[in-house]
């Protein structure tokens, strides 16, 4: 998980979701490591554990990963947890669970009725994940916030200069 983090790192320092992946062989080496690039490619599938699982195909010559492990930061949303169903991961290990799109909230789940089991484990590192996914997102709202204020004070300005 401390490889995962590393990468959640990264992305926080490039102003993307601080979201780490790394792919674990069954023999426990590191095959692809990966974090959120949403904002720098313009791509929404740009997810830490899509860029991951492509790496780690890439890197292999397989599409299917089984006995391989992904370690993520964040709880998957559900388009992620499908790639790692599809991908045939057979471990799943998460920090932190995510409350507003993590693959746990979804009602429609279709992730019981796949035949390959996975294993999912959270909870591992957990309180490194969430202060850094909490800092992120409170320097990104005092940014907009002062931004907002920014805005507001040179439109009064510029209605004030209106009347006189």
């Amino acid at each position: 998980m401390q490889a995962a983090y590393k990468q959640a790192v990264c992305a926080y320092n490039q102003n993307e979701v601080p979201i780490g992946a790394v792919i674990v062989s069954p023999e426990g080496d590191i095959v692809s490591a990966a974090h959120n690039k949403v904002e720098q490619t313009n791509n929404p599938f740009a997810h830490a554990e899509m860029l991951a699982i492509e790496s780690a195909a890439t890197s292999i010559g397989d599409w299917r990963l089984p006995g391989y492990s992904i370690y993520v930061t964040l709880e998957p949303c559900a388009l992620c947890m499908q790639a790692i169903i599809r991908s045939r991961i057979s471990t799943l290990v998460f920090a932190t669970r995510s409350m507003v799109y993590g693959f746990s909230l979804d009602t429609c789940t279709t992730f019981q009725l796949y035949k390959i089991p996975i294993t999912i484990r959270e909870g591992i590192e957990q309180q490194l994940a969430m202060d850094l996914l909490k800092k992120f997102f409170q320097e990104k709202r005092r940014n907009i916030n002062g931004q907002k204020r920014k805005e507001s004070i040179n439109e009064t300005k510029r209605d004030s200069k209106d009347f006189t």
